[in-house]
C-alpha cells in the first residue's frame, strides 16, 4: 500500500490519461512509466497524480479508471530512448514526456463511464479523484473538469492497494 499524495485545490494536479493498448498497461505494471507526446500534452501541467482510463480493448475492465500512481519524475525523451529495440518508423523522431511513477495502485472501486465519450486527458484535482468511503459507484462525468459533487471530495481514509 502506498501513501496518498498531498492534497491541494490546484485544478489539473490529477490527470486521467487514456490507456488503449495492453502493452502500455504491461509497461505501467512492470516499469512504472507512461508516455505522452510533447505536442499533445495537456495545458494543465505537470500532474502530481496520473490515472488511466481503459478503452474497449480491455474487455471487462473497459470504460473505467482502475489504476493510478503518484508522479515521481517527468522527463522529455525521444521515442528511441523509450523503445530502444523498436525498428525505425514514422514515430521514431517524436518527442515524449516520460512520466515515471512512484507506484501503481488499484482503486478500491473503479471510476466508470456510464456513457461513451472520447477521452484524451481529463484534468481534475486529487480531492475529486478520491471520494470518501463508503461511496456509491462514481461516474467519470462527476470528475470531468472538476465538477464533482461535494459528496465525492477526497477523504484521507480512502483505501487503495498497490498493484504487485
Amino acid at each position: 500500500m502506498s501513501e496518498q499524495p498531498r492534497q491541494s485545490q490546484d485544478r489539473g494536479e490529477a490527470l486521467i490519461a487514456i490507456l488503449n493498448n495492453p502493452n502500455d498497461l504491461a509497461i505501467l505494471q512492470h516499469q512504472r512509466w507512461y508516455r505522452i507526446p510533447v505536442r499533445t500534452a495537456p495545458k494543465r501541467w505537470p500532474p502530481k497524480l496520473l490515472a488511466f482510463y481503459q478503452t474497449r480493448i480491455f474487455g471487462d475492465e473497459a470504460y473505467a479508471v482502475r489504476y493510478y500512481g503518484s508522479v515521481r519524475e517527468i522527463r522529455e525523451v525521444g521515442r528511441a530512448e523509450l523503445f530502444p529495440h523498436e525498428a525505425p518508423n514514422a514515430k521514431s523522431d517524436k518527442r515524449y514526456y516520460q512520466i515515471l511513477l512512484d507506484n501503481l495502485n488499484t482503486l478500491a472501486q473503479p471510476i466508470i463511464s456510464r456513457r461513451w465519450r472520447r477521452i484524451v486527458f481529463i484534468p481534475t484535482t486529487i480531492e475529486k479523484f478520491w471520494p470518501p468511503e463508503p461511496y456509491p459507484p462514481i461516474d467519470i462525468n462527476n470528475i470531468v473538469m472538476c465538477e464533482a459533487p461535494e459528496e465525492y471530495q477526497i477523504d484521507s481514509r480512502s483505501s487503495h492497494q498497490e498493484v504487485p
